[in-house]
């Protein structure tokens, strides 16, 4: 048996807000540290340019 896929930032983001947070709570909310970092990864790469080249390169990988 497999283990659930991992959360996402949207699913992460997502439950939150389907729980009804009051003002207070989403201006104190911040992702999970693991998500976070990833976030800013993601960003960084953007940033630079390398999600765009990563991109074109899984692509062209998966259209083999």
């Amino acid at each position: 048996m497999t283990g659930a896929p991992p959360k996402t930032i949207k699913d992460v983001v997502t439950d939150f807000l389907s729980s009804a947070p009051t003002l207070r709570e989403i201006a104190d909310y911040r992702l999970p540290a693991e998500l976070q970092q990833r976030a800013h990864d993601l960003l960084e790469k953007n940033r630079t340019g390398v999600l765009a080249k990563m991109s074109v390169w899984k692509w062209k990988n998966f259209a083999r």
